[in-house]
């Protein structure tokens, strides 16, 4: 399966929450590459871009996927 069907499973609260706590490691693992590889490339333009929208929405969407889980 690819990455990219991965998250449209987890956005969509259709992994397992084994599947879905491998997931939320491994996208917290790339953050951290990245910030690593790329440490002075942070703009405060795309920085302020990004936490107003999808940022906004990943959070949203763990929101859901989360409460679907719990059965809230």
């Amino acid at each position: 399966m690819k990455y990219k069907e991965l998250l449209d499973l987890y956005k969509s609260g259709r992994l397992s929450e084994e599947e879905s706590k491998k997931l939320e490691a491994e996208i917290e693992k790339q953050e951290a590459i990245s910030e690593y590889l790329y440490p002075d490339e942070e703009d405060e333009e795309y920085d302020k871009e990004i936490s107003e929208t999808e940022d906004r929405g990943f959070t949203r969407e763990v929101g859901k996927h989360q409460r679907k889980k719990m059965n809230l």
